[in-house]
């Protein structure tokens, strides 16, 4: 149990509490704790799930099939961010996407009812809790938001550095880790080979570098100007 606790610190849902509070709560709301092999399926379209998972170590991405063949992230998790909460939250609810495991992969899954009971010491830390998971879903809520944002910026370059220029304001550092390019791709509602071609194009322009996922941002002013097409 301190080995979960300490992994689970991380997370949004144990957001301003100490490990002992932590520890107990653990305790009081989880269900299992389970390991998947990169590419696995967690959670399939269709289903209905009572319970979310705290990612322990690894990370996930939701993602959807379209009628066109391509496939949509519609979100990506790591360590400590929480995933299946708003599907846990619309009880019967049948899952949109699929939730797949992007590398190995640990999660220990927590019950919405155990949550929404007061434990019988009824303490703060479980008042606590509920109002992280109500931030939590508030947040998810801004990131779909996001994720439309892009969808109406009509050039691909728009697109791209939007989502570079998000990396940048987040860390802080000229240089961002991006997600793969099939990823990037269906995040930003794009063909993949087209992606690929307008990076090269940007970095011929003197806009960016490129070393695998790291992209250092060599014009920030250029590339605001670009979202603006």
């Amino acid at each position: 149990m301190d080995d979960i606790a300490r992994l689970a610190m991380g997370s949004c849902l144990f957001a301003s509490m100490s490990e002992n509070d932590v520890r107990k709560l653990i305790g009081c709301i989880s269900t299992a704790r389970r390991n998947f092999i990169c590419g696995e399926t967690i959670i399939r379209e269709g289903d209905s799930t009572a319970c979310a998972g705290i990612i322990l170590k690894g990370a996930v991405r939701a993602e959807k099939h379209l009628y066109s063949g391509e496939r949509s992230i519609e979100a990506y998790h790591g360590a400590g961010s929480l995933f299946g909460d708003v599907l846990m939250s619309a009880r019967n609810a049948a899952s949109p996407v699929d939730v797949i495991a992007c590398e190995d992969t640990e999660v220990l899954f927590v019950s919405i009812d155990k949550i929404m009971h007061s434990c019988p010491e009824s303490c703060a830390a479980h008042e606590r809790l509920r109002m992280n998971l109500l931030n939590e879903l508030s947040e998810k809520f801004w990131t779909l938001r996001k994720k439309l944002n892009y969808l109406r910026i009509k050039s691909m370059r728009g697109r791209i550095a939007t989502y570079l220029l998000e990396l940048f304001s987040q860390s802080g550092a000229v240089t961002v880790k991006c997600l793969p390019r099939d990823d990037t791709a269906a995040l930003l509602g794009v063909n993949r080979s087209a992606l690929s071609r307008e990076i090269g194009r940007m970095r011929s322009d003197g806009l960016i570098d490129v070393d695998g996922k790291l992209v250092t941002l060599l014009d920030i002013e250029a590339l605001k100007r670009c979202t603006m097409n």
